[in-house]
């Protein structure tokens, strides 16, 4: 078990800085889990510096949230939600910057790494030395590069055993001579390195399956989708979802005596239609790389396949007994479907006359110019 741990910017990344929990519990799970497992955190102005000047991500996704109930306002009313007090709640969070308070919080125990001697940087500058990639634009590593000094300094004078979270590979090649340390890749890892599956958990998880499944399959036919490989012109209209199985990969975001949230994916099969770009119909101009008239095809399509990631919160009962509190879909981008060219049905969008008189109309315009 490590006792210090330093988070590089591209793993908070990968949870859309997510540090109120908003749409997962990964972060602030994982930083109660340090704290009640007295795991030291190491950080760096650098990295905090990084990590605020994104947080602006999080406020998109509340941006969105408001535009969705904007669309369904009547709807939501009409069943009870009083909608401008929603949009208050909503407001106060981006409005008194909640995000960046909770993140102060998170990392208010922190030791933030002093920055060494400049000299070393540069002379690993100078000799292409990691984390100085050859094949990137080396000015770029500068800020990895000063965070990373640090942590060598700091692991040369203490005595500890450090896990690094990164996916970045120039931060592995220069700790990788480090015997005190231990890099994984994300989060996820993260958490199964502090909070170990046991036989119990898995036998619960599996226990529950069907459960979980019915309040996944809700949640399922309500989301977005979009065609991955395809220049789609609008979400999925789907015309059945069948689960096909949940992932036994169990991320064990917390676990407690009377609790627990885990995270898996859910894989499906998909029938549905859709609208792409269709590039053989479609008029080119190679004169100003443009396309100048775009055609469309109504694209059909049998069990695609799609997974996404979501998060279940199990309670204990009395008795020992466990059940299902929560589901919910961890991301709320749309989910890619990845379809067979041999199951694919294209048919041509039909037209009124209009809009082909007004289509030649444009041609001329275009040549006389």
């Amino acid at each position: 078990m490590f006792d210090t741990i330093i988070i590089d910017t591209n793993a908070f990344e990968a949870k859309d800085y997510d540090f109120m929990g908003m749409m997962s519990n990964s972060i602030p799970s994982l930083f109660e889990s340090l704290k009640n497992n007295n795991i030291k955190i190491l950080t760096h102005e650098i990295l905090l510096s990084e990590i605020k000047k994104h947080l602006s991500k999080c406020n998109e996704k509340i941006d969105n949230a408001k535009k969705s109930i904007a669309r369904n306002r009547s709807i939501l009313e009409y069943v009870g939600v009083e909608v401008d007090k929603v949009n208050e709640k909503i407001d106060s969070i981006a409005n008194s910057g909640e995000i960046v308070k909770k993140m102060d919080e998170l990392f208010e125990d922190a030791e933030v790494l002093e920055y060494s001697n400049p000299k070393g940087i540069f002379d690993k500058y100078f000799h292409n030395e990691p984390p100085f990639s050859k094949k990137r634009d080396k000015k770029s590593e500068f800020p990895d590069a000063f965070v990373i000094e640090s942590l060598l300094d700091y692991v040369n004078k203490k005595e500890c055993t450090l896990l690094v979270v990164t996916n970045d590979d120039d931060w592995k090649e220069s700790l990788c001579d480090c015997e005190s340390v231990k890099i994984v890749r994300d989060i996820n890892e993260t958490l199964r390195e502090i909070n170990q599956l046991s036989g119990e958990i898995n036998k619960v998880f599996r226990q529950l399956s069907s459960s979980i499944e019915k309040k996944l399959d809700v949640f399922l036919k309500e989301a977005n989708y979009i065609v991955s490989d395809y220049d789609v012109r609008d979400y999925v209209d789907v015309n059945s979802i069948d689960i096909v199985d949940i992932s036994r990969d169990i991320v064990p975001v917390k676990i407690t005596d009377e609790e627990m949230i885990l995270q898996a994916n859910v894989n499906s099969k998909i029938n549905g239609e859709t609208t792409v770009f269709d590039t053989e119909n479609s008029i080119w101009d190679s004169e100003t790389k443009t396309y100048i008239m775009k055609e469309f095809s109504q694209m059909e399509f049998e069990e695609g396949t799609a997974s996404t990631e979501f998060e279940v919160v199990i309670k204990k009962r009395a008795k020992g007994n466990y059940d299902v509190e929560s589901v919910k879909l961890v991301n709320d981008s749309p989910i890619l479907i990845s379809v067979d060219e041999d199951k694919l049905n294209f048919i041509e969008i039909s037209f009124d006359t209009d809009f082909y008189a007004e289509r030649d109309d444009a041609f001329e315009n275009y040549y006389m110019h």
